[in-house]
């Protein structure tokens, strides 16, 4: 999904459009559309910030594009694996944390030597 706003200076109008794969439903007059679009926002904000600063997403390892590119590639799969780890292998109250506060946890550990069957 795509969106462009334009501010006509001194009026206080805005254009706004958005291009996105989504079907609007039967009979549809794009207001669904448009809500769902307005939910969304601020959403990633959270997700670049924990990329960028604590993922080392903007600590790029060259100068050259082409050697960025799987870097950046290489941060986003880390910061879904590390979704999916608070999601599935942490207690709800890690659901939402960031990822030095997950690192700093106490990890659940069995005490004494693994049994055997």
């Amino acid at each position: 999904m795509v969106s462009f706003t334009r501010t006509v200076r001194g009026t206080g109008m805005a254009d706004l459009c958005i291009l996105t794969n989504r079907s609007d439903p039967e009979g549809g007059s794009g207001l669904d559309l448009i809500r769902w679009h307005r939910q969304k926002a601020g959403t990633i904000e959270h997700a670049h910030d924990v990329l960028m600063n604590e993922l080392a997403g903007a600590a790029l390892p060259s100068q050259k594009f082409g050697a960025n590119a799987p870097w950046l590639r290489l941060n986003v799969i880390l910061y879904n694996l590390l979704s999916a780890y608070k999601r599935v292998g942490r207690p709800e109250e890690f659901h939402t944390v960031r990822p030095k506060r997950l690192l700093l946890a106490p990890q659940h550990r069995r005490k004494g030597p693994p049994s055997c069957p």
